[in-house]
């Protein structure tokens, strides 16, 4: 690959036309709710990566710095102790 390639990381003109169809129908239909967290999608999405995970809890959360947060806090990680991620992972 040449040292000025660009690799894409969503590069959504890349998608098949189903899958762009049915994604595009799904936002829609988050849009038209108003509810784009703490409703039935959120709920739906929870239970169902809950299934995925053989039936745990799940509680989606409004970033990756707060999912990081919140993983520590559980894991009891606290203030003052050292812990190494990569550089774009929360502030």
């Amino acid at each position: 690959m040449p040292q000025n390639s660009i690799v894409p990381l969503n590069d959504l003109t890349r998608w098949d036309d189903e899958d762009l169809i049915e994604t595009t129908k799904a936002i829609q239909s988050v849009v038209k709710s108003g509810y784009f967290v703490s409703g039935h999608y959120s709920l739906a999405l929870e239970a169902r990566i809950g299934e995925l995970l053989g039936g745990a809890d799940v509680v989606s959360v409004g970033n990756g710095t707060d999912a990081l947060a919140l993983s520590l806090l559980e894991l009891g990680i606290a203030h003052g102790d050292e812990v190494a991620t990569v550089g774009n992972a929360g502030g």
